[in-house]
């Protein structure tokens, strides 16, 4: 089985999605590339009933609820 990312184009280059129970891990250059990745699969996952838990060291509470309204979930 596998879970949709949420981003647009991706799941088709990784065979329908990520695995489940796989851990990701987003690296790579600063920018805000990653936090739009990872804002778009958590919203996926909220929109369809998963449940998420997210910690985060360099963002305000705020900040995260701010984002991820923008993704169209209201926590």
């Amino acid at each position: 089985m596998r879970i949709t990312s949420g981003v647009a184009g991706f799941d088709g280059l990784v065979r329908g999605g990520f695995p489940l129970g796989a851990s990701i891990v987003l690296q790579g250059p600063p920018g805000n590339e990653k936090d739009v990745f990872a804002y778009e699969f958590l919203a996926e996952g909220l929109r369809s009933g998963a449940a998420a838990l997210i910690a985060l060291s360099s963002t305000s509470p705020e900040q995260f609820l701010e984002s991820l309204s923008k993704f169209g979930v209201d926590v």
